[in-house]
């Protein structure tokens, strides 16, 4: 069996026809998964990161805050988590689940 197939559409016909990826195609899908899972997806998930920090600052870097020393606490907490989240793991599918904003 195949590792996967393949759908190829004649634009002229509109007939569609499916295939077995040959040898070359499933190594060249290895390579960019494994380019996902130690790179490009760390890139995505440090992107994500940095953009909630972003928008979380107001919640530790003002002196007016509205928010209790309590609530400000776990905003800290939330925001360290953020930092420490993509060290967690070597793979992006072995990230556990992303933090979670206090409420």
């Amino acid at each position: 069996m195949p590792a996967f197939t393949i759908s190829e559409v004649d634009c002229s016909t509109g007939v569609t026809t499916e295939r077995a990826a040959t040898d070359e195609e499933v190594a060249e899908r290895d390579v960019a998964i494994e380019e996902y899972e130690t790179v490009d997806g760390f890139t995505h998930v440090r992107s994500q990161r940095d953009h909630d920090l972003k928008v979380s600052d107001w919640t530790t870097t003002t002196s007016d805050s509205p928010l209790s020393e309590e609530k400000t606490a776990e905003w800290v907490a939330y925001r360290q988590e953020l930092r420490d989240y993509p060290a967690l793991a070597d793979r992006v599918s072995d990230l556990p689940a992303y933090p979670t904003p206090p409420e």
